[in-house]
């Protein structure tokens, strides 16, 4: 390719310097193409936001060569660099084949600009190494050219490509005791890439700024890479997938979705990196004023063994209500309407500061932040894509969020507060995403409340033939296993903040293909053993003296119908056995504890964000306000189950080092948090204990 390279420069060009532009979609391999025809030199490289500049002498010519980001959000950019371009390369990846059409799109539009129309243009199809790709002729045809040049991005050698989790240091690879610079990729300034020799192992270094000086070298050695181009590896982690255990389908619990393939959001056995850039006073402003709303924008850069996304003008900000306390703090991303990532745009990253079993990593600017959990925001994309399969045309029906509430007036327990369904605009209710018609209200809420309480009217004088005969209106009006199968997974976990004990987290969402309600739980974070409440009534084995149960207008309603409690009942057992039993949780649990064991160790060196004590000035908070609430007063529900010795002990051991493998196999030394192998043990102990399920309720049914 070096000889193809050097030929098309003496016949294009005779002048000293001249500007040539390399473009494609995201992951055609622009960056492979330029550092294999840059001829393994080394250059210096200035990144610039969504494009890479270098420069480079060869013979008596002077190339100044942009590569450009081909993400969707930043194509509309690439005229910008038209002006006094000599030359184009298009990079087309031969795998994406659902996306030739895009890059044809692209591809002229780029050259009908009258900027190009001197231009010479180079079409690559990359990746022709690949099983599956689609050959030059095919290509050519697909793009309406004449000619199009088939390749691989690199023959002899290959692209290393490695995250620095100090980027303040350069990096390199090290082969045969041969360091090789590599640059830092346009995409992230925390990712580093080059051209190499192949078949050999080797190790990755930080080097002193513009020097080969080593400051730290990787103690073990990779193992040699034949292919063209290596996994985004990260500095010090001897592996990049690990096979991780499962759990098996439960066949019997019906199917109520239709999920699109989220393999790049959540892709099995690796953990991605997620690299944040904002201007340094825009992260501090968040950051110092943490109790308060603040959206900043941020470039987002997503990092995966196989994969780099970059998303510009992202909303950031910080997330949570009561974890904004915490020193480590969680954080929300909006993508761009134009973006997104698996179809979805609004995530969450969750700390794990109250979760010491760890059960994506992020940077903010070049500053490792640490280990997070990655949830889906429950909006519209969302519904499309659990729903739909990600389909566009999805209209979506209305979404619903119970929200906790300090008072039983305002409760989202689903109680009946009357039929005008303004006596409920107080309540903790609340619309979380409209449907795709445009409704907004709660009046579909109050209808489904109303039935609820008439239910339970009904059934205070009902026979229980009589009883047994509504199971059809329910099932007209909601999705019932789906229903009690989140209520057995609340009993199983202990989930001391979901609906049964503080009527929170969780969502209502009207089906359009059914018109029935699908429960939809949410932030399932305090549950195994962990938080400042009474674990010994949580961890009881017989959900008939679970607090809740016996509170919650739905359960109660639900539970009263015998079809339904025996249907509960049987579900419950299931989940148990499939799930709970140790003998299939603990091989599970120590595949994951496999997985992030070194990004834990990691992890536990980074300094928090925040300095000061975990929940400390939330504590004062309460005693001063009398409820759980950042500076926007969102109120939160306080479960029966709190503790005020377990919750003193909470205070202790979230500001305390709590031993990794403790918080995994259990004997913590806290009341307030069991291992996770732990509670699995005790609770399916407890279930099991139990010879035979009582009534939920004197249950006021004739015979």
């Amino acid at each position: 390719m070096g000889i193809l390279f050097s030929n098309l420069w003496n016949k294009l060009f005779s002048k000293t310097q001249v500007k040539l532009i390399i473009v494609g979609l995201d992951n055609a391999g622009k960056t492979t193409i330029l550092y294999k025809l840059l001829m393994n030199q080394i250059v210096t490289t200035t990144p610039t936001i969504g494009s890479n500049v270098e420069e480079v002498e060869y013979k008596n010519l002077k190339f100044v060569m942009w590569d450009i980001g081909g993400q969707e959000s930043l194509r509309s950019t690439w005229k910008t660099y038209y002006i006094d371009t000599k030359a184009v390369i298009m990079v087309i990846d031969s795998t994406d084949i659902n996306r030739l059409h895009l890059a044809e799109q692209e591809l002229h539009q780029m050259m009908d600009s009258d900027q190009l129309q001197n231009a010479s243009l180079l079409v690559f199809a990359n990746k022709q190494d690949v099983k599956g790709s689609l050959g030059a002729a095919k290509i050519s045809e697909a793009l309406g050219l004449t000619i199009v040049v088939h390749c691989s991005s690199v023959l002899a050698d290959t692209l290393y490509s490695v995250i620095s989790d100090d980027p303040t240091y350069d990096a390199g690879v090290i082969i045969n005791q041969n360091i090789y610079r590599l640059q830092r990729s346009s995409e992230s300034s925390i990712l580093f890439q080059g051209v190499a020799p192949s078949n050999t192992q080797y190790s990755y270094a930080k080097l002193q700024r513009d020097t080969t000086t080593i400051v730290e070298q990787e103690d073990f050695s990779r193992p040699a890479v034949s292919g063209s181009q290596t996994m985004n590896e990260f500095f010090n982690r001897n592996w990049n997938r690990k096979d991780v255990s499962t759990f098996e389908p439960i066949g019997s619990i019906s199917k109520n979705f239709d999920r699109r393939v989220d393999d790049e959001l959540h892709p099995v056995g690796e953990i991605p990196t997620i690299h944040v850039i904002a201007a340094q006073t825009e992260i501090d402003k968040i950051h110092n004023r943490y109790k308060q709303e603040i959206e900043v924008l941020v470039n987002v850069t997503y990092i995966s063994t196989s994969i780099v996304k970059s998303f510009s003008n992202a909303k950031f900000e910080i997330g949570g209500r009561s974890s904004r306390q915490f020193t480590k703090f969680a954080y929300n991303i909006k993508l761009n309407k134009k973006d997104n990532l698996s179809g979805f745009r609004k995530l969450k990253l969750r700390t794990t500061v109250s979760d010491p079993s760890y059960m994506r990593e992020l940077f903010i600017n070049e500053r490792p932040i640490g280990l997070f959990t990655l949830m889906e925001k429950y909006d519209k994309n969302w519904l499309a894509n659990e729903f739909n399969a990600g389909k566009d045309d999805y209209a979506h029906g209305i979404l619903y969020e119970g929200q906790g509430g300090s008072k039983d007036s305002v409760r989202a327990d689903l109680s009946y507060k009357g039929d005008n369904p303004s006596a409920y605009n107080a309540s903790a209710y609340s619309v979380s995403e409209k449907s795709k018609l445009g409704v907004e209200s709660l009046d579909d809420l109050t209808t489904f409340i109303k039935f609820i309480n008439d239910q339970r009217v009904f059934q205070k004088t009902a026979d229980a033939e009589s009883v047994s005969a509504t199971v059809p209106e329910w099932e007209m009006r909601l999705d019932v296993e789906n229903f009690l199968v989140a209520m057995a997974f609340e009993f199983l976990q202990g989930f001391w903040d979901g609906y049964l004990q503080n009527s929170n987290n969780y969502f209502l969402y009207k089906s359009p293909e059914t018109n029935r309600f699908v429960w939809i739980s949410w932030d399932y974070d305090y549950v195994m053993g962990s938080g400042p409440v009474n674990m010994k009534s949580l961890a009881q084995g017989d959900y008939t003296t679970y607090v809740g149960f016996d509170k919650r207008p739905l359960t109660i309603a639900l539970l009263n119908v015998p079809e339904f409690k025996a249907l509960f009942e049987k579900k419950l057992k299931t989940i148990a056995d499939e799930i709970y039993n140790p003998t299939k949780a603990n091989p599970v649990i120590d595949s994951i504890s496999d997985l992030i064991q070194d990004d834990v160790a990691w992890d536990k060196t980074l300094p928090h964000v925040r300095k000061g004590l975990e929940f400390w000035t939330f504590s004062l908070d309460n005693l001063k306000y009398g409820n759980f609430n950042n500076n926007t007063n969102q109120n939160e529900g306080v479960p029966p189950t709190l503790s005020v010795t377990t919750g003193i002990d909470f205070l202790l051991r979230l500001n305390s080092d709590i031993d990794w493998k403790a918080a995994v196999n259990g004997k913590t030394g806290h009341i307030s948090l069991y291992g996770v192998k732990e509670w699995i043990n005790l609770k399916y102990s407890n279930f099991y204990k139990k010879t035979s399920y009582k009534p939920l309720l004197p249950l006021p049914l004739k015979n």
